[in-house]
């Protein structure tokens, strides 16, 4: 058979079969990397202004902090009892309550954060496909890990705010940890910042 003075071999149609695979496959590679984020959920100017005031404490010198835009639901009850007793924290018996009230499902953030340095969502989806973390620096290179937020529980008059988050880099930088904040002089304050060791909760593993 011949098509514009080509002449169709059994082996040229085989390579060309073949051709048109890899490009199938390619496509469907390139499909799969791109990632939709979730419509976000409507949240309280609070959540992210507490969401800020540890990033800008705690990571004030990263380009951007990768953060997953589902909030986790597992809480460390065990050890917000623990910081309950702590005597440089004032946390509240109501303050606990809301926070375990607010994880029961998660949320979806949104860009709503006020703070340098920039935040980047990506969904858990994408964060899955991660086979290592060598690949996850090839699409994020100077994103130094990813961040996983719980839904703060704030007291009656939204002066303290409680919540825990996942810090996941696959080496000894990574930890969980419990923060507390007080709304003093019309700005929020860090208070207390714990690595909880051993953590129980079934938060995420590292990549």
């Amino acid at each position: 058979m011949q098509i514009g003075g080509w002449k169709l071999t059994p082996g040229l149609f085989a390579g060309i079969g073949l051709l048109l695979l890899m490009m199938g496959s390619c496509e469907e590679d390139n499909t799969r990397m791109v990632y939709q984020l979730n419509e976000p959920d409507t949240l309280s100017s609070e959540v992210y202004q507490v969401y800020s005031e540890m990033i800008q404490a705690r990571f004030p010198d990263q380009q951007y902090i990768v953060i997953r835009q589902e909030t986790d639901t597992a809480v460390n009850r065990p050890f917000c009892r623990e910081l309950m007793k702590a005597d440089s924290v004032d946390l509240s018996e109501s303050t606990v309550s809301q926070y375990l009230f607010r994880n029961q499902e998660l949320k979806n953030l949104g860009y709503y954060f006020d703070i340098q340095p920039e935040i980047k969502l990506i969904t858990g989806e994408e964060l899955n496909s991660y086979e290592s973390w060598n690949s996850f620096h090839d699409k994020h290179p100077d994103g130094e890990g990813v961040m996983i937020l719980n839904m703060p529980g704030f007291n009656d008059d939204k002066s303290g705010a409680l919540f825990e988050y996942s810090w996941l880099t696959g080496d000894d930088r990574a930890g969980h940890y419990m923060v507390y904040l007080k709304y003093q002089s019309a700005d929020w304050n860090l208070v207390a910042h714990e690595k909880i060791e051993n953590n129980s909760t079934d938060h995420p593993p590292a990549i």
